[in-house]
C-alpha cells in the first residue's frame, strides 16, 4: 500500500534522507543533536504515531511535521519521541551519598539552607520522575535522621516532555524499575499494586506531594523561576546538545543557583573545560563560586 507520495507503508525505518530532514529541523528549532546511531531507535518511537495518525510512511510523517500549519499539533508528540534518556531510581548512588555527606551539611552551615528556609532542589530534565522521587526520598530520610534541626526541603522537577510530566505525576512504575530502591525506602515510600500479577508500584502520597512538576523548554530565553536553588541535578540533558548550547545552558543554570550551590551533571557530560564560575569538587559535581 502506498500514500499519495508513493511511499510504502512497509518501511519500518526512517530513510537516511528523512532522518537528515528531522536532524536539521531539531537542530534549528531546539539545538538538539540527533546522531545517526539513533535512527533505528527513533523509527521505533515514531512508528506508533504513524499508526495513530493513519500515515502510511515516515516520509509523509516528516512532511506533516515540517508543515508550518499541520506540524504545530504534532510537535509535542515528536519532542516526546526524541527525548528518550531517563535517569532511574537511585542511579549513581555515589552522587546521592555526596549530597548527604557533604553538600547538605555545608549548605546548612553556610546558608542555613533547610533551616532558615526550605532546602531547594531542582531536577532539570526529570523525565518520568524516578530521579525527582529519589531525591525526595533521600532528603526525607535526612530530615528524619536530623530531628533536632527541623530540616525542610522542596523539590522542583521540570522536563520539556508533557508525556513524561504526566507520567511522573501519576507516579506509577513497574516493579522492576524500582529494584535499585533500598528495601527500607521501598517499605516507606512505594505502595504495591493490589493485583500482584501487575507488578506495579506507586509512590506514596506523602512523597508525591513533596515534588512539584512542570513542563519547561530549556531553550526558552528565561526559565521564569522565582527562587534560587541550592542544588540542581541535570543528568539527562547535556548529551542532546552541541558544545556551544551546553555552555549556554550551564550558564543559565548557574544563574538559578545560590552562591556556593551545587550542580550535578551526567557522568559523561563534558563541561569541565568550559569557562564557568564553577569548581569541580568530584566527578560530575560542580560548586558555584560564592
Amino acid at each position: 500500500m502506498s500514500n499519495a507520495n508513493g511511499s510504502s507503508h512497509s518501511s519500518t525505518t526512517l530513510t537516511p534522507w528523512d532522518f537528515e530532514r528531522l536532524s536539521h529541523f531539531v537542530r534549528d528549532q531546539y539545538h538538539i543533536q540527533l546522531p545517526l546511531a539513533q535512527r533505528n531507535q527513533l523509527s521505533f518511537q515514531l512508528h506508533k504515531r504513524l499508526h495513530d495518525l493513519d500515515i502510511q510512511s515516515f516520509s509523509a510523517y516528516v512532511d506533516r511535521l515540517l508543515d508550518p500549519e499541520q506540524g504545530q499539533d504534532e510537535l509535542g508528540h515528536f519532542v516526546d519521541a526524541i527525548t528518550l534518556h531517563q535517569v532511574g531510581f537511585f542511579d549513581q548512588p555515589g552522587e546521592l551519598e555526596y549530597l548527604v555527606q557533604h553538600v547538605l551539611p555545608e549548605l546548612i552551615r553556610a546558608h542555613g539552607a533547610g533551616i532558615q528556609r526550605p532546602f531547594s532542589v531542582w531536577n532539570a530534565g526529570c523525565g518520568s520522575g524516578e530521579e525527582a522521587y529519589t531525591l525526595s526520598m533521600v532528603l526525607s530520610e535526612f530530615a528524619d535522621r536530623s530531628p533536632g534541626i527541623g530540616f525542610k526541603y522542596q523539590v522542583l522537577a521540570t522536563d520539556p516532555s508533557l508525556r513524561d510530566i504526566n507520567k511522573a505525576q501519576r507516579a506509577i512504575y513497574s516493579h522492576d524499575s524500582a529494584l535499585a530502591v533500598p528495601v527500607s525506602f521501598k517499605k516507606r515510600y512505594l505502595l504495591k499494586s493490589r493485583d500482584p500479577s501487575r507488578r506495579l508500584v506507586r509512590v506514596s502520597k506523602e512523597l508525591r506531594q513533596s515534588v512539584r512538576f512542570r513542563q519547561l523548554n530549556f531553550m526558552a530565553p528565561s526559565f521564569s523561576l522565582r527562587e534560587r536553588m541550592d542544588v540542581i541535578f541535570c543528568r539527562a540533558l547535556f548529551s542532546y546538545f552541541d558544545h556551544r548550547v551546553r555552555q549556554q545552558l550551564v550558564q543559565k543554570l548557574c544563574r538559578h543557583l545560590t552562591p556556593g550551590g551545587y550542580l550535578f551533571v551526567g557522568q559523561n557530560d563534558n563541561i569541565g573545560d568550559m569557562p564557568l564560575p564553577m569548581t569541580r569538587v568530584a566527578p560530575a559535581i560542580f560548586c558555584l563560586s560564592a
